[in-house]
């Protein structure tokens, strides 16, 4: 089964002149570009290198960042508004996310997208949204 992509329209985006991906061990206090979450010493995570119209860039995505990435985003996606753009598209969805798109995110990946599905669902009970015989 596939997932119910989030397809992310770029607009007025640089265009980038460079890209570099690579997985590789945290050797200083860094924080996730997209969780904000500081890296363990050591601790793998995707680091890109990038070189826009504005200047060069490096973003670093913690393993359960990037999960969610693998398994939401098909079109590509924009550093530092991942989990922005998955509330919305949970918001979006009222909160009706496929199994599968869950079963293969790591255990605190699955824990957020669980918690934002949940929130979704408080919110609509809130505004009335279920009704009365919900």
């Amino acid at each position: 089964m596939t997932c119910g992509c989030i397809y992310i329209v770029y607009g007025d985006y640089d265009e980038r002149y460079y890209y570099r991906r690579r997985v590789r061990p945290t050797t200083q206090g860094v924080k996730c570009s997209e969780c904000r979450r500081a890296l363990r010493p050591l601790e793998e995570h995707e680091r890109v290198h990038a070189e826009w119209q504005d200047g060069p860039q490096t973003y670093r995505t913690c393993d359960d960042c990037r999960s969610i990435i693998d398994a939401f985003f098909c079109n590509g996606f924009i550093h530092g508004t991942v989990l922005e753009d998955l509330q919305n598209h949970i918001d979006d969805m009222l909160g009706e996310i496929s199994s599968g798109c869950i079963v293969d995110l790591t255990p605190k990946a699955r824990e957020r997208v669980c918690r934002y599905i949940e929130e979704t669902w408080a919110n609509l009970e809130a505004d009335g949204f279920y009704g009365e015989d919900g």
